[in-house]
């Protein structure tokens, strides 16, 4: 069994994490009309403060949420820091590895962590039946696989979460002097009864 954690980054803006549902409404960061293809003359062409990707920056603070279509997008600021995700069991945390030894070493920080660390944020996240897909907000979310399984055309990761109604709550941890980590937890809230 591989325990391997899979990382994105961005190039041109902050990350979003956005229920894939939604993620081909996403439009990143130039009108919309530039080929994909070649992924490193698209960058030339890129304009962050363009379209969505200027919206994701105009976020105030490390986090924040956008509408698009339907939904919610999670903006996670700091565009530059690699990002991964480790499940949970009440839904899972998204770590920024601000700097970290290893990938075990990241794993024994996390449970380790004092439950006073987390900070609740006022955001929320609500989750379908296919899960969040994270990527750098500079790019267009058609370029998201559309389930589970399939090709993305774009650098992204996929959560596979249960569906539910997420608080993000966010820690700043450093356990030891090598090790400092930006993170956001996704906690699924607790099912509300139906009114009559």
């Amino acid at each position: 069994m591989n325990d391997r954690l899979s990382w994105v980054g961005a190039k041109g803006g902050p990350l979003v994490v956005i229920p894939a549902e939604i993620a081909p409404r996403w439009r990143g960061g130039v009108d919309g009309t530039q080929s994909l293809e070649d992924l490193d003359r698209w960058w030339q062409s890129l304009d962050p403060w363009h379209g969505d990707c200027g919206r994701a920056w105009s976020i105030k603070g490390p986090v924040g949420t956008l509408a698009v279509g339907t939904g919610r997008a999670l903006v996670l600021r700091r565009a530059s820091r690699p990002t991964t995700f480790v499940p949970h069991v009440e839904g899972g945390i998204l770590v920024r590895g601000i700097y970290a030894e290893d990938e075990a070493t990241l794993r024994r920080a996390l449970l380790t962590m004092p439950a006073s660390s987390w900070k609740p944020t006022p955001h929320r996240l609500t989750v379908s039946d296919g899960g969040l897909v994270v990527f750098d907000s500079a790019l267009p979310g058609d370029g998201v696989p559309a389930s589970i399984g399939e090709q993305a055309t774009i650098p992204c990761l996929r959560l596979d979460i249960p569906p539910g109604i997420y608080q993000v709550d966010m820690a700043d941890h450093s356990p030891i002097k090598t090790n400092r980590l930006g993170l956001y937890r996704l906690r699924r809230s607790p099912r509300l009864p139906l009114a009559s």
